[in-house]
């Protein structure tokens, strides 16, 4: 008989503790069913429906499999499902999805990019630091200040120096961000 077969059977026991069992499992069992019929989604579906699936699985945070998926998604070809990936990381901070950020720090599209290194922040993790130090010397405005606000959020005094040295930048935004973060640094 299979697994769904007696779940259904068990909702008619005559104790009350193995219908409640039964009907706890019957949930688990769909809503695991719901993650790889989702999963698949994100795999073979069109645009919008990979961006649905996304944030869908980010809804069962505590789901290995609905964060396998997502970090698949990290990887498609389509832009925008990358940057929905990468968001949606960001929002669960799973530390096992760090690298799939940190992957997508180095993507040649800005916005997935931009989403990585905010996403990255999230984690407030130290050990991505040397990581963000090196976006610091982008060419392009809108990472510089990006990453300045990652550290922020991080807040390692490890970036003291670098964060220093910018202090003086030619750009109000980035000078902004700067001294608005060594402001945020620990001590």
């Amino acid at each position: 008989m299979k697994r769904k077969e007696i779940l259904i059977q068990a909702l008619n026991d005559s104790d009350e503790a193995v219908r409640i069992a039964a009907s706890k499992a019957m949930e688990q069992l769909e809503i695991k069913y719901d993650i790889e019929e989702i999963g698949s989604i994100v795999l073979k579906g069109d645009k919008l429906e990979k961006l649905r699936a996304v944030y869908a699985l980010g809804e069962a945070r505590h789901s290995k499999r609905a964060l396998a998926y997502i970090v698949k998604a990290t990887k498609d070809p389509v832009e925008d499902v990358r940057s929905a990936a990468v968001r949606v990381l960001g929002e669960l901070r799973d530390a096992r999805t760090i690298k799939a950020i940190l992957e997508r720090i180095g993507d040649n599209k800005k916005t997935v990019k931009l989403a990585a290194i905010e996403a990255i922040g999230e984690y407030r993790d130290r050990r991505v630091v040397p990581t963000l130090i090196v976006q610091l010397g982008s060419d392009d405005k809108d990472v510089v200040v990006k990453t300045v606000e990652a550290l922020g959020k991080i807040g390692d005094k490890s970036a003291e120096a670098k964060l220093i040295g910018m202090a003086n930048s030619k750009d109000a935004d980035i000078r902004r961000e700067v001294l608005k973060t060594l402001g945020e640094l620990e001590v």
